[in-house]
């Protein structure tokens, strides 16, 4: 996935429009690859209390990792990742 970005200076017309002034940020580019790589596992299961009671039990995991590589330079270039385990229990 890549993700560009510019911005451009400009004024407020009379009727609050924006005019272009051809004038743009050198500062404010932004050029991005990107790379969302996810793994995530589910696992439930409903253990019998009685006939009429019920426990259920489950869990997920998540993994994701996110490269991003910046094509004008080194700024915004980085490796993160986000871990987390969500657990839930509910008589039913």
């Amino acid at each position: 996935m890549s993700f560009w970005s510019s911005s451009e200076l400009g004024s407020f017309d009379d009727e609050r429009g924006v005019v272009p002034e051809g004038i743009f940020v050198e500062s404010a580019f932004v050029d991005l690859d990107t790379t969302v790589e996810n793994l995530s596992a589910y696992l439930p299961d409903t253990l019998a209390i009685t006939r009429q009671l019920g426990l259920v039990l489950s869990a997920r995991y998540n993994d994701t990792r996110v490269k991003l590589r910046d094509r004008l330079g080194t700024q915004l270039s980085g490796d993160h990742g986000f871990e987390h385990l969500n657990s839930a229990a509910a008589f039913t």
